[in-house]
């Protein structure tokens, strides 16, 4: 059996890509098989060996033949058989393999897939021996061929050495000497540049695998090249293929040092070609990364002079070669320069570690103090001189990273470099300055630059053009922006002085402040918001700075500040820090003790500050002390317990809303596993029946302590919410949060819940969850959504999910409509979330009992029915759901027309599913014939939609075409122009007239044309009934309303057809429809009525006398309406009737006037 797979899978192969080149295989594989199986030795167990055998022979007479295109298929098959065959038959026919791949490779004539074959086969000729010498003969043949002029067999043969290198372990030092060797008489001997760059590309695929000592060799050999060649793409290669090396092998310091010498010494044009001085650079800063990590002490003194170069590349005017400088210094600061710094803070001193001692040219030492660390520093900070200003981008992103590389301990030796940067902040970019004062601030804290540059307000003009500067209030913005978790001692050291100067130097509650007021007004709020920015430390010293600053708070807590907000988040984020800490000191409790009593009398409900207040009562609840709590809590529980029989008015529900509050923010504070539990649920039972906003925070407070007590209190809480039903729509997310952590707090996700526990949970709050899926308040419905999903995965769990669907089911039988709608949506949202688990046979039953409820004629009904058959749908297999089709159909088209009309949507999105889902034949047969139309509406609305992204799709193609070509400035004016000419002809009918006196033509305006223009207009605008001829002629716009539904149904046939459209109704802007939209009436809601084209004033007699009068050239007196069809709609009757009740008038006071006026006359 293993014998015959080798056949099979030589055929699978040539069947593993479309192409002539594997058909030409199969057939040769066919003809191998047929001629075995005449001679009976298809069946044999060697049938590996006959399959080489028959190939290796017409292998050969091909190669011999020189025929070249049946060679290539036979290659293929061939270097997959050699795979596949016993190692011994190939070792047996190595010789003549070898010699027959020779003949290939030695012919140039040979294709390129002919020379990648029969070198594959040459490298598997080379993994059968066991030990490979450097002058094995095919090892020399292969190696060759790695500059061969073909790309395929090249690359094949560089894939072949990389096999030998990484397989043939034993072999590795003979197979690397001998490529080495070829490598070396290349780049020594060859002048030609082309077969260099050949060799370099094959040694960055090559160079991980080849032994160190031959990568010592390569390298020195490449430098010389690189001194000798001229051709900049092989000096990018090369360097390229330096940094290579340095990344992936380990070249000893040594080296490292003779080959960085090497490239300062010889260093490229910094100005010349783009390509050259990037890699140059690379290959530098990778050299200089890899003697850090060997040698520290030995790699410091050349970064000054990588840094140097880099500098140079900053200053070039290729913007990109620029950019591409400043990563490269940020590259070497993250990897070299950073390790100085910390090496020189971290360990004992950086001057101190590397001090050396040499000896002097009379014998005697001298100890020198090395200085690299002051170097790198004078460079960086050269950098903000002069010379760089129009590199500031990059200046200040590698300072940037700088920054981010130091610590706090660097500020004194990094004062050179802030002070510069600062000074000239003004004339600084402004956006890179602001991300390197950023990174800055962020390392260090905004204490330490504000003792470096301290903020001075007092006796500044807040008017003058430098006061910020000046004063350094430049930085305040800075702070607010990027400060983070910064010490609140440093707040207490340099903020407070300047906000206490600021408030006793004005009167900041006036409402009347001049210019120079208003600006200390806007610094005086800045500096209250970086209050927030700061926080403080855990500890004794943390504890201390708190005291402080409250101390400093307390004549600042009124609500009439208008830094008040800030000084609340300040202390909330400060208490944050603490809240939990232990062993609090007395005087810090007290204190919090006094806060909250003073936010106590500042809280007033409703108002958007009241929040922060209960924020920061919250958290200082946390230090306070307990005895004080437990006494205020017991207080205000008693308190509002006595109110709650009073009648409340609008004075004793904001106090009653107000002690609430306070109870709420104390009591995450508090312990409830002792007295006060039966406390709390006395005087929650009071309140769950309060139809005011005290329901809902009865609610919230319940769900704060419902987590605090045990488990074994839960079924109390239970009773409560069970017999508490009654509950305003504000608070029903609050509760349906509580009935959830009954739900968890019980652990009935865990395995080890009681079944019986659950079923009790289920049937207590079931009902309530099936009405919360329709509530109309989205935090109830996620609520009910997120508790009922848990219920349903954990009974899927416990293989009840049919059990629970009857539970629900049982809700269909409900005297109320509401709950039968509920219970249909739940159902749906569980086919929704578990639709591949549900029983479909089950389900299906269901679906029988939901389709026959349409017959009650409820609109709820109707529409949670739609919103059930669209989950239904998606779990119900085709054919099943097929056979269900008539029952579906028929159930909705016979509900009333109103309940339709209304959900007209819903059901056009179930055909349509279902048109997709089967085709519009089979939908077809099953709806009624009277509402087949909705069909045809949907199909097409279909391929209105269709159309419209192709629209869509055009319309951004070309606004993409429009942003790619970008205008040069003469494009825009000859534009320009050309529009302003002809917009200037447009706007002159400009006539062209000789001048005698000049001899010449010039234009002149033609009013005449321009007033013939406007008479036309006025008469085609007047006449749109004309008699010519004895014939009544009726203008009409190009587009009338006959036949509009079959061009309606027509235009959305094919693009074109659309494209017209919209041609055409550019063209013709004042259609029928347009003018019937736009005309003025003084009725608005008459904008339906049929279009009166003559009302007969024209045949009006002049003054008193009454009837209609014949008109010369005109028809006989008449009236014309143009029918309308939109107002021939039933709806619209009595609207459009309003058209013929004008006529009707005319009639009256016309021609029936007239005739009782000539009645008259008679008699007389």
């Amino acid at each position: 059996m293993e014998q015959e797979n080798t056949f099979t899978q030589l055929y699978s192969f040539t069947q593993s890509k479309d192409s002539d080149l594997y058909k030409n295989a199969k057939i040769v594989l066919d003809s191998i098989k047929e001629a075995l199986q005449k001679k009976g030795m298809f069946e044999d167990k060697t049938i590996s060996t006959a399959l080489f055998a028959s190939l290796f022979q017409l292998l050969q007479q091909d190669i011999n033949a020189n025929n070249i295109q049946s060679e290539e298929p036979k290659l293929l098959l061939f270097n997959q058989l050699l795979t596949k065959v016993n190692m011994a038959i190939v070792i047996k026919f190595y010789e003549q393999i070898r010699e027959m791949i020779f003949k290939v490779l030695e012919q140039q004539s040979r294709t390129q897939l002919t020379q990648k074959f029969a070198i594959a086969i040459l490298v598997e000729l080379l993994q059968t021996q066991q030990q490979i010498d450097q002058n094995n003969v095919a090892l020399v043949k292969l190696i060759e061929n790695i500059i061969n002029e073909q790309v395929a067999a090249r690359k094949q043969a560089w894939k072949g050495l990389n096999t030998l290198l990484s397989q043939k372990i034993t072999s590795k030092f003979m197979i690397g000497t001998a490529v080495t060797k070829f490598v070396l008489d290349i780049l020594q001997n060859s002048q030609d540049d082309q077969i260099c760059i050949i060799i370099t590309q094959f040694l960055s695929n090559s160079i991980q695998n080849l032994p160190i000592n031959n990568v010592n060799d390569i390298s020195f050999a490449l430098l010389k090249r690189l001194q000798l060649t001229t051709d900049q793409n092989l000096e990018v290669l090369i360097y390229l293929q330096f940094e290579n090396i340095m990344k992936l092998r380990q070249l000893s310091f040594d080296n490292c040092e003779t080959l960085i010498k090497e490239f300062i010494d010889n260093q490229p044009s910094l100005h010349s070609d783009q390509k050259v001085v990037m890699s140059y650079s690379q290959c530098l800063i990778q050299t200089l990364i890899l003697m850090h990590e060997q040698n520290i002490h030995a790699a410091k003194k050349y970064i000054p002079t990588v840094i140097s170069v880099l500098q140079e590349i900053i200053l070039s005017v290729d913007v990109k070669l620029a950019t591409f400088g400043q990563k490269q210094m940020e590259t070497l600061i993250i990897a070299v320069i950073g390790e100085y710094l910390w090496k020189k803070h971290k360990t004992g001193g950086f001057l101190n570690e590397f001090d050396f001692t040499e000896i002097d040219n009379l014998g005697v030492e001298s100890s020198t103090a090395d200085n690299t660390f002051e170097k790198i520093i004078s460079m960086l900070q050269h950098m903000l001189s002069n010379r760089f200003d129009n590199r500031q981008i990059q200046v200040h992103g590698v300072l940037g990273v700088f920054f981010q590389k130091i610590d706090q301990d660097c500020m004194t030796d990094i004062d050179g470099i802030v002070k510069e940067l600062v000074e000239n902040r003004v004339n600084r970019h402004a956006s890179s300055f602001e991300k390197c004062m950023a990174k800055l601030i962020s390392k260090i804290g905004a204490g330490l630059i504000v003792k470096r540059f301290p903020l001075q307000i007092a006796g500044l003009n807040p008017l003058a053009e430098d006061f910020e500067d000046k004063s350094s209030l430049w930085m305040i913005p800075m702070f607010l922006k990027y400060t983070k978790n910064q010490s609140i001692e440093d707040f207490l050291e340099h903020i407070v002085p300047h906000i206490s100067t600021i408030k006793n130097g004005m009167d900041i509650t006036s409402q009347k402040m001049n210019a120079q007021e208003l600006v200390m007004f806007n610094v005086f709020l800045q500096l209250w918001e970086c209050f927030s920015r700061f926080h403080i430390v855990s500890g004794e010293k943390g504890f201390t700075a708190l005291n402080l600053i409250l101390d400093n708070l307390d004549p600042e807590l009124k609500d009439s500040n208008p830094h008040f907000g800030s000084i609340l988040r300040g202390l909330e984020y400060s208490f944050k820090f603490i809240s939990h800490a232990k062993n609090v000191p007395a005087d810090t409790i007290v204190r919090a003790q006094k806060l909250i009593k003073s936010m106590h009398t500042l809280l007033i409900p409703g108002k958007p500050i009241s929040k922060q207040i209960l924020a920061v009562i919250q958290q200082a609840a946390f230090i306070a002390p307990k005895e004080y709590l437990n006494s205020a809590f017991a207080h205000n529980i008693k308190r509002l317990v006595t109110t709650s029989t009073e009648e409340k008015t609008r004075v004793k529900l904001n106090n009653s809303v107000k002690t609430f509050d306070m109870i709420l923010a104390v009591s995450q504070s508090m312990d409830f596993k002792n007295d006060r539990w039966d406390m709390a649920m006395k005087f929650i039972k009071c309140f769950l029946d309060d139809q005011t906003v005290l329901q809902k925070k009865a609610y919230k407070f319940l769900s704060n302590i419902v987590s605090k007590v045990h488990y074994t209190f839960l079924p109390q809480v239970s009773e409560i919410l069970k017999n508490k039903q009654a509950t305003q729509s504000s608070a029903r997310p609050i509760r349906l949060q509580v009935i959830t952590q009954i739900w968890q707090l019980n652990k009935f996700d865990s395995e080890e819940s009681q079944v019986d526990q659950i079923g009790e949970f289920i049937q207590t709050f079931l009902p309530e969850l099936i009405v919360g899926l329709r509530e109309s308040n989205i935090r109830s419905r996620k609520a009910s959504q997120e508790l009922f999903k848990k219920i349903a995965q954990k009974m899927l769990n416990l293989n009840m999910l049919n059990d629970f669907i009857s539970m629900i089911s049982a809700g269909l039988g409900a005297s109320s409509s509401l709950m039968k709608a509920d219970s249909i949506v739940s159902i749906a949202y569980l086919l929704e979330k578990f639709g591949k688990n549900v029983d479909t046979a089950f389900i299906k039953e269901v679906n029988s009992i939901i389709l026959l409820l349409l017959k009650e004629q409820n609109k709820e009904i109707f529409k949670a029915v739609l919103v059930y058959l669209k989950k239904y749908m998606r779990i119900i297999s085709k054919a099943e759901l097929k056979t269900e089709l008539p029952d579906i159909f028929n159930n909705i088209f016979e509900s009333e027309q109103v309940i339709r009309d209304k959900h007209r949507s819903l059901i056009k999105q179930i055909v349509s599913r279902l048109i997709r889902k089967f085709t519009r034949t089979v939908v077809e047969d099953y709806v009624p014939e009277a509402h087949k139309r909705i069909v045809r509406g949907i199909l097409k609305e279909e391929r209105y939609q269709k159309n419209k992204k192709i629209r869509e799709r055009i319309e951004r193609k070309k606004l993409a075409a429009q942003v790619k070509y970008k205008e040069t400035d003469f494009d825009v004016q000859q534009r320009m122009e050309s529009e302003n000419l002809a917009k200037q002809k447009e706007e002159k009918n400009l006539l062209l007239k000789f001048d005698q006196d000049q001899q010449q033509f010039h234009f002149v305006p033609n009013t005449g044309l321009k007033k013939l223009k406007e008479r036309l207009n006025e008469e085609n605008e007047r006449k749109e009934v004309e008699y010519i001829k004895g014939k009544i002629i009726v203008r009409e716009a190009i587009e009338d309303m006959t036949g509009k539904k079959r061009r309606r149904e027509d235009k959305y046939a094919t693009y074109d057809s659309i494209i017209q459209e919209e041609r055409d109704i550019n063209d013709n802007e004042k259609t029928i429809t347009s003018r019937k939209l736009t005309q003025k009436r003084t009725d608005n809601k008459n904008n339906l009525v049929h279009n009166i084209k003559e009302s007969g004033d024209t045949f009006k007699a002049k003054g008193e006398t009454g009837g209609d009068v014949v008109r010369k050239g005109k028809p006989d007196p008449y009236a014309f309406i143009q029918l309308n069809p939109k107002a021939l709609n039933k709806r619209h009757q009595k609207r459009a009737s309003k058209a013929f009740d004008v006529i009707m008038n005319k009639k009256e006071d016309g021609a029936l006037k007239g005739l009782k006026t000539s009645n008259k006359k008679v008699k007389q």
